[in-house]
């Protein structure tokens, strides 16, 4: 459960029990702050979550999910 947090702090959070990794290209889309549940083990879903919340777009390639603003890389 997300209380606040920021995405970078979250990222932290879901690469610790993922062997596909989260990624924030831009910071600040790093610093956004985030209230939601998620299951720790979905990094995609959460992925799509920050994409419509947040307008980030997402980037996945191999074992790695890219998080970014349009425009920024």
């Amino acid at each position: 459960m997300l209380e606040g947090e920021t995405l970078d702090q979250a990222v932290a959070q879901f690469n610790r029990y993922n062997a596909k990794k989260l990624v924030i290209s831009d910071p600040g889309l790093a610093t956004e702050k985030l209230v939601g549940q998620f299951r720790a083990t979905e990094p995609q879903t959460f992925a799509g979550a920050v994409a419509t919340t947040l307008g980030a777009t997402i980037d996945e390639e191999g074992d790695t999910i890219r998080l970014s603003r349009p425009g920024r890389q």
